[in-house]
């Protein structure tokens, strides 16, 4: 079968457009010297899309028949067909609000008063990454092949795209800044759709409320698989993440006059791609938008005085022979071109509220696990997971024993709280940050409760730690834990309950300074029920850990496991 092709005959006095279904050859030989020729083939579709248009209801293959005879009626150069969002209505897919003008008032103002939080100077050079320089110049750039785009994600049928489009923007900035490959990174679009403030959600955001959340209030964004995605609205729930901390030092809006509502222009969104990698940019969706295949797409030209908008992408591309945007977006990779979209520069207002955020560089989590020696004289066994540190700390005499658990940011610095447990005489609790400088040592910032001060790795002690001791203060009540329990796995557990704070030590019994296992807990009880976090810890030869250890308090002296696996215990009965 032979392909229709679109030629362009420029030169002096010729501008002819024919359709060819035969060869070139005789036409060739007859055009003027100075003519120059560039042959345009019309897209044909994927098989995928021929084998899933088979199942489009009527309705749906009416309005892609109905499209595909008006591009052709207007010789323009994409398909369309039955794409995985087709089906659905635009607004479950889109997500973009309305930005009402009193906050687009606010946020000009706030960057007109320099100096604002995050604002970069002009000297500041632009990160290069693996691939080399993106120039602004160039007449094609493709930011996937500099090894910077995440994969492309699904939003599904919730209106969230906006952050989508913002969590896309920090990942490749992130990957700009931090190197990596682009499967190293897979931040949370759910912490930001449930605790970015404003009442956004499926029903509609900003991207650059996402940054102003981000860079204004020091926040960190969780890793997928530590906020999960549920395509719903839930109540905000920080987390405590397990991943390196995914922090933005600085974000901005792309027009120079820093209006959210208007369109960038083409210059200023190839220079905030080459400076931050790519932008998070709106643009209207349509239905050809929806069921968009391949192709160089356009729709509807841009309104540049009053343009509206109701989707956020990222823009990480161009190509100037298209006179095209290389766009990611949110819909899975059964839209589009595998999940990406050329559109005309012009089209479809593509380019409002153009924004870009700078990534932190990530600093070295210095690794602190093992035995240290405080200042108080006391003997610490420290655990890091992640960014969380756990620890346990004694005096030899039996003064103080305490539990600690405290969360590190990307600077080293460790905010937690610390509950002295039964195993010593002491019974305090309160906040604790401390400084780590190394993995050998670390310094207490605040804390002014806690006696210590500095911590210093030391060789672990082959014999002579403290071991099994009776308990130095506890309770009888079943609203209250505090105590010393044996547990079925043949170990001593010291409990502290602190109102609905429920910490633990526990270990086996030793004489060589190294028992069989030690583990810390830290948690909270809601009425019969108790959930713990835990994590052996180097005073044994263990390294298991679980997040989710779930207890029940059956009455005053008992307590049993309902759930956690890889912790061995599960029946703790109180000791006279």
């Amino acid at each position: 079968m032979l392909t229709h092709c679109f030629l362009y005959l420029r030169g002096v006095g010729v501008r002819t457009r024919i359709i060819l279904p035969l060869a070139f050859g005789w036409l060739l030989l007859h055009l003027p010297m100075n003519a120059q020729v560039e042959l345009r083939v019309l897209p044909d579709l994927a098989q995928e899309y021929k084998l899933r248009e088979a199942q489009a209801p009527p309705a749906v293959l009416q309005r892609i028949q109905q499209a595909r005879a008006d591009i052709q009626a207007k010789q323009l150069h994409y398909n369309v067909g039955f794409t995985s969002v087709s089906n659905l209505n635009i607004k479950d897919i889109t997500g973009e609000a309305e930005l009402p003008e009193a906050q687009r008032q606010q946020v000009m103002k706030k960057f007109s008063n320099l100096p604002f939080i995050g604002v970069l100077t002009e000297g500041d050079e632009p990160e290069q990454s693996s691939g080399g320089a993106c120039v602004a110049s160039m007449t094609t750039y493709d930011a996937r092949t500099r090894g910077i785009v995440t994969p492309v994600s699904n939003q599904g049928a919730c209106g969230s795209c906006w952050a989508f489009g913002a969590v896309a923007a920090y990942e490749t900035s992130y990957l700009l800044t931090n190197g990596g490959s682009p499967s190293s990174i897979n931040a949370s679009e759910q912490h930001p759709l449930n605790c970015v403030g404003g009442g956004y959600g499926c029903r509609g955001g900003f991207a650059f409320k996402v940054f102003e959340w981000m860079v204004e209030g020091t926040r960190s964004l969780c890793s997928e698989s530590a906020y999960p995605y549920t395509a719903s609205d839930r109540p905000c729930s920080p987390a405590t993440c397990s991943s390196p901390p995914y922090f933005a030092e600085a974000w901005g809006i792309v027009r120079p006059d820093r209006d959210l509502n208007k369109i960038a222009s083409v210059a200023d969104i190839k220079n905030a791609i080459c400076r931050y990698g790519a932008v998070a940019a709106s643009c209207l969706v349509t239905p050809r938008f929806q069921d968009y295949t391949n192709g160089v797409f356009y729709d509807s030209p841009s309104n540049y005085t009053n343009p509206s908008s109701n989707h956020v992408v990222l823009i990480v591309g161009w190509c100037d022979v298209r006179g095209a945007w290389l766009i990611k977006n949110s819909w899975g990779t059964g839209w589009g071109e595998r999940g990406y979209m050329w559109i005309k520069y012009n089209s479809n207002n593509i380019g409002r509220r153009a924004c870009w955020v700078k990534a932190r560089r990530a600093a070295v989590l210095v690794d602190i696990n093992g035995y240290y020696r405080g200042s108080d004289g006391g003997h610490y066994y420290v655990r890091t997971l992640g960014n969380r540190i756990f620890w346990f700390g004694e005096h030899p005499s039996g003064t103080w024993a305490n539990v600690f658990m405290g969360t590190r940011s990307s600077t080293n610095r460790v905010t937690g709280k610390y509950y002295d447990v039964p195993k010593g005489r002491a019974s305090g609790h309160g906040d604790l940050i401390v400084q780590i400088h190394s993995g050998d040592n670390f310094t207490k910032v605040s804390g002014a409760s806690f006696g210590g001060s500095s911590w210093t790795k030391a060789a672990l002690p082959s014999s002579g730690l403290p071991g099994d001791r009776p308990e130095a203060f506890g309770a009888t009540a079943i609203t209250d834990l505090t105590g010393r329990w044996k547990g079925n796995d043949g170990g001593i557990y010291y409990i502290r309950q602190v109102g609905s704070a429920v910490v633990w030590f526990g270990e086996s019994s030793t004489t060589d300074g190294r028992p069989r296992f030690a583990n810390v807990a830290i948690g909270t009880r809601e009425g019969a029920n108790v959930s713990l976090r835990w994590a052996d810890l180097p005073k044994c030869g263990l390294s298991g850990r679980g997040d989710h250890l779930q207890l029940s308090v059956s009455d005053a002296s008992t307590i049993v496991k309902t759930s956690g696996a890889g912790f061995g215990g599960s029946r703790w009965t109180r000791m006279p």
